[in-house]
């Protein structure tokens, strides 16, 4: 809406989504929960390990919780997407008039 031409609006809407992805993976991501701490190593082999640790007490963590993560980070997204649709609703409509 705000790039008129075509190509130039793909590699722009490239870069934010390279942006968004790269920021959720860094910063955001260890955020959603506290990660899950044990003292096995009997871990399910379908759990998603990011990172393990022995800590002070002897415990073993690691953050397996793959699909609450899947949720809440759907969730920023879609939220994110419903407020930029608004946005461009808004200005097409602005425009318009």
């Amino acid at each position: 809406m705000l790039i008129r031409r075509v190509v130039p609006a793909i590699v722009v809407a490239l870069g934010v989504y390279t942006g968004l992805a790269f920021a959720a993976g860094a910063y955001l991501r260890e955020h959603y929960q506290a990660p899950v701490v044990t003292s096995s190593l009997d871990v399910p082999s379908s759990a998603w390990i990011t990172s393990q640790w022995w800590t002070k007490g002897g415990a073993f963590a690691w953050a397996g919780r793959f699909w609450p993560f899947q949720w809440i980070e759907g969730g920023w997204l879609l939220a994110l997407s419903a407020l930029l649709i608004a946005a461009t609703v808004w200005l097409v409509r602005r425009r318009a008039a």
